[in-house]
């Protein structure tokens, strides 16, 4: 885990600090977004960098950190040094999850529950037990149950400042788009509709424009920036050179993780913030 000299890198980063850049870089980019982005699954489209843009650089963003946390603990070769950098990603999850940086700690938890990380049967057993409960705690927060039950109530606690995971929302509009039709009874516009769209938009905007009072640090947000990763087949390689396939270990946590196989594209990133 050496650097080159004035480089920086993830292990000379103090984990709050971390969170806290993250956070204005991420809260930067949702306001970004426009309303009219979130119409019509612009984000979906072949010209979705015209029509959605903002959305498409924050799905970028969640994908890009998220095969970051990947990369940085499979490129570690010493088992002692892949449990140092996986503590430190639960750390920085967590402190994400006290500044209401829901979107930071969900892109996190997506990075450790990738296929090429979940897998390593060798190093979670090394990790902190209470490192492991957090990573639960915060896997059971993000789940896709009832409808992300369990985020949307912790999030009404939440208040503003706080940055929600935008793929949910993006959820919520596709269903209502693909489920109701715009015209109803021949020629009458669906008012229904339309006030369930700007009721999942107004959610989105109410945490747009309170900002947070954190003071920028130029290095570090310029170190998240420019996040250097792994694609998923390489890391996924990458893992298999540092544990192979059978090796020994404690069974990974007990959450409601699917157990990995060894096919990279079954990866645990959130389908609705993948980009091609």
């Amino acid at each position: 885990m050496k650097r080159r000299r004035g480089s920086l890198s993830l292990i000379h980063i103090h984990p709050e600090e971390f969170a806290r850049q993250l956070t204005l870089v991420e809260h930067d980019l949702l306001r970004s977004i426009k309303s009219w982005e979130f119409l019509n699954q612009g984000w979906t489209k072949k010209d979705k960098a015209t029509r959605a843009p903002g959305i498409i650089k924050m799905i970028k963003h969640f994908n890009q950190v998220s095969k970051w946390v990947a990369t940085e603990i499979v490129s570690q070769r010493e088992k002692k040094e892949r449990v140092f950098v996986m503590n430190k990603c639960i750390e920085i999850a967590e402190k994400c999850k006290l500044l209401n940086n829901l979107n930071g700690m969900s892109e996190i938890i997506a990075g450790l529950q990738t296929s090429a990380v979940y897998r390593l049967k060798g190093t979670w057993p090394d990790l902190p037990s209470k490192q492991i409960e957090a990573f639960e705690e915060m896997v059971e927060l993000m789940s896709s149950r009832s409808s992300f039950k369990n985020f949307r109530s912790h999030l009404q606690l939440c208040g503003p400042p706080a940055i929600p995971y935008v793929g949910i929302y993006l959820t919520d509009l596709t269903f209502i788009e693909d489920g109701n039709q715009d015209i109803v009874f021949d020629h009458l516009l669906n008012f229904a509709k339309c006030r369930s769209i700007s009721k999942v938009i107004l959610s989105t905007q109410q945490y747009q424009v309170t900002p947070y009072c954190l003071e920028v640090v130029p290095a570090v947000q310029q170190f998240i920036l420019n996040l250097k990763f792994l694609e998923d087949e390489e890391c996924y390689k990458q893992s298999l050179k540092i544990e192979g396939r059978g090796a020994a270990g404690a069974a990974t946590p007990s959450t409601n993780i699917p157990e990995s196989s060894d096919d990279p594209e079954e990866a645990a990133l959130p389908s609705e913030v993948r980009v091609s």
